[in-house]
């Protein structure tokens, strides 16, 4: 973690793009079992072979994917927003921000302005909280939120 001498707060570290969560020979399986299930249901009630076919490939996707290994990604706060891996994330395009405080991670977590937006979940690994938030809440509302169900979901 980096912090800028300049009057500007720049607060600067790196984390790995997700949380990894090895998954076990049950999940596998059981992830195989319920897309085949949900495939067969899907043709067998509304004969529909491209949809069956996509739950399968997805179920697939999964699969091959379930075992990969985070990219360690760098992150940065300052005036100008959210940078992520060199994509800067403007503050206007958020409505609030919340830290998730677990017992395993800290998450910093944004709300998007736009309904159809995606939401921002940022691991706060070794970052000074209290000088973050402190900063944040210059920039933005602080509203209480829960982890996303696709961040708990996809562990």
């Amino acid at each position: 973690m980096e912090e800028n001498p300049q009057n500007e707060f720049s607060i600067n570290w790196e984390a790995p793009e997700f949380v990894f969560k090895q998954k076990t020979t049950f999940w596998y399986v059981m992830t195989g079992i319920i897309s085949a299930l949900v495939a067969f249901d899907v043709y067998l009630w509304l004969n529909n072979l491209p949809f069956a076919t996509i739950i399968i490939l997805s179920g697939l996707i999964m699969i091959f994917l379930g075992d990969k290994q985070p990219k360690t990604v760098s992150y940065t706060i300052d005036w100008r927003g959210i940078t992520i891996g060199g994509a800067i994330k403007r503050f206007h395009d958020f409505q609030s921000f919340w830290i998730i405080e677990k017992e395993k991670e800290t998450l910093l977590y944004f709300m998007p302005t736009k309904s159809l937006a995606q939401e921002t979940l940022i691991p706060l690994n070794g970052v000074n909280l209290e000088k973050l938030h402190e900063f944040l809440l210059t920039q933005l509302p602080e509203e209480p939120a829960r982890e996303p169900l696709s961040h708990k979901v996809s562990g």
